[in-house]
């Protein structure tokens, strides 16, 4: 009702969601090296995407020791 539909994410967004989403959570050098050869990226380009996600609310993030454990909050079939 009168809500905004979340805006879609771009080819690389999806990306990187693919890869947390294999994961289930994690941080960004585990999505990093989930992407592997497909995508090869650097730490701070993945760490920027998943920024933006979760300001996008497509994904949570929550402190541990010094980095961010990340985890999507839908499923990827939702």
């Amino acid at each position: 009702m009168g809500g905004r539909q979340p805006r879609p994410l771009t080819p690389l967004e999806f990306e990187v969601m693919d890869a947390l989403w294999a994961v289930e959570s994690g941080t960004v050098q585990t999505v990093r090296e989930r992407l592997g050869n497909r995508r090869p990226l650097a730490y701070n380009t993945v760490q920027t995407i998943l920024t933006i996600l979760h300001r996008k609310g497509r994904v949570t993030r929550r402190l541990v020791g010094k980095a961010f454990v990340y985890a999507p909050k839908l499923s990827k079939h939702s």
